[in-house]
């Protein structure tokens, strides 16, 4: 294509107006510098100061013009709360005035030697850029971005809602009698989407707060086939790898456990009925079971047939040590994701996602946490089956993510020596019907994921008659 065509034909509005949010840090930075200069000069003026501040007040207000433009231009491609908009985009329009009346002012200042008026503006517009930044802020990270993590005793000073409070569904206590969607799809959705697809924030003009809107779709249509999960294009989202740019929720933000997306699947292949109770959709017991954890359901669940089998898999009942801090540290110094798995608990998750360089010599500090690891993350590592057998130290292990490394029937060996592990995910690993038939000792195993790899159905039957309340997904339709 010619490129007089590309540049006649391409959509520079949409492009430049994405441009905005990195413009937009050039006049923040010089109005600042501009207040902090000025707050200096008031113990000791020379003309060299105020024709300094005069000058980056300038490019300031020149800068604040341009980014005002560039943030209309990304207004138009839509997807944001019509109202925090409007006054975002009034303050910015604002903020460009008041920092050419500042420059002018300032200019006035140095001939008359009167700063009053100019101080009144400064501090005019330093509010200004504040209210203005924090609209932009809620648009782009959704509405109470800024105080999510307030520290709790400050959080209980200002009357606001404990952590622990936020968004927690109410505990049912019979699963049967619960409403699928409001007892634990909704929750999932508030906690996981609606920053991006709710009221504050609607990307892709898609919003999720609402059962009509949820069900009405975005830009591109209906993300949501009744009775066909595979089909919808909310799950093929959220099943998309980690770096996909389409993938649901993005990255840098918290993803939804294969257990959220295994009930929401099968929500909607029940039809995505937002009333009925769970008895009404006539669920199995492992389905059940996953209801139940999903909800908060403390109660503890047990494999199915006694021996063996019926031993708890849940070792909350426990305690664990406290881990050393050192230890922890030495992890976090690698970009390894360590934090409590609940409140008054020594247990830990621990994530390599933003780690994928952690390799064998660094299992060793894995296996110091081996009492308080329970879930544990190693995905897109470059972990190995030669690091596995310290891996069979963590008998704390219920959650074990290997999707994606260079795992081999030979590693199989060592996972099967975790007698508490519940969950594990072997996605595009290199294992066969021969290291799967190795999990059977697994009494406690629930969900094991082995999606691009070489098992087959054959051997997942062999294994599914070994173990048959576990859920083995492979990736086929439902």
């Amino acid at each position: 294509m010619p490129i007089s065509t590309i540049l006649l034909t391409a959509d520079w509005g949409s492009f430049i107006g994405h441009l905005h949010p990195v413009i937009v840090h050039l006049p923040i930075g010089m109005l600042i510098v501009a207040a902090m200069l000025e707050a200096l000069a008031m113990r000791k003026r020379t003309i060299q100061w105020d024709q300094v501040i005069v000058l980056i007040l300038r490019w300031g207000c020149l800068s604040a013009l341009v980014s005002a433009a560039f943030g209309w231009l990304l207004s138009r491609s839509g997807g944001y709360p019509a109202q925090t908009l409007f006054w975002h985009q009034w303050a910015g329009i604002s903020l460009v005035f008041i920092a050419g009346v500042c420059s002018y002012l300032k200019v006035k200042a140095i001939a008359s030697k009167s700063n009053t008026s100019y101080r009144i503006a400064m501090l005019v517009m330093l509010l200004l850029l504040t209210f203005t930044g924090h609209l932009g802020g809620n648009m782009t990270h959704g509405e109470g971005y800024l105080t999510a993590d307030l520290p709790e005793p400050l959080r209980s000073w200002l009357g606001m809602k404990l952590s622990a409070e936020k968004n927690s569904p109410e505990k049912i206590s019979d699963v049967n009698e619960a409403r699928v969607y409001r007892d634990v799809i909704s929750p999932i959705l508030q906690s996981k989407c609606w920053s991006c697809h709710g009221e504050s924030k609607s990307k892709g003009n898609f919003r999720m707060d609402t059962e009509t809107l949820l069900m009405k779709g975005g830009e591109h249509g209906a993300v949501i086939l009744k009775n066909h999960a595979d089909g919808s294009e909310l799950v093929k989202r959220v099943l998309l790898p980690p770096d996909d740019d389409h993938r649901m929720p993005p990255k840098g933000k918290e993803a939804l456990t294969d257990n959220e997306i295994s009930m929401i699947k099968w929500w909607i292949n029940h039809g995505a009925d937002f009333t009925k109770k769970l008895k009404e959709l006539h669920p199995d017991e492992k389905t059940k079971q996953l209801f139940s954890t999903l909800n908060g359901n403390s109660q503890t669940l047990r494999s199915p047939g006694g021996g063996a089998g019926s031993k708890p898999y849940i070792l909350f009942n426990q305690k664990a040590p406290l881990a050393a801090r050192t230890d922890i540290d030495t992890l976090k110094k690698l970009f390894v994701l360590v934090s409590p798995i609940a409140q008054a608990q020594n247990y830990l998750s621990v994530s390599c996602i933003n780690a994928p360089g952690f390799d064998d010599s660094k299992m060793a500090l894995l296996v110091r946490l081996s009492p308080q690891i329970t879930w544990l993350r190693l995905s897109h590592t470059k972990i190995t089956d030669t690091a596995l057998p310290q891996l069979s130290k963590m008998t704390s292990l219920t959650r074990l993510d290997m999707a994606y490394t260079n795992l081999t029937d030979a590693g199989i060996q060592s996972i099967a020596r975790l007698p508490n592990l519940v969950y594990l995910n072997l996605t595009g690993t290199r294992i066969d019907d021969q290291g799967l038939k190795q999990l059977a000792p697994l009494k406690n195993l629930r969900n094991i994921y082995c999606w691009r790899t070489a098992v087959s159905k054959e051997g997942v039957a062999i294994l599914q008659k070994k173990i048959p309340w576990c859920n083995i997904d492979t990736g086929a339709k439902n």
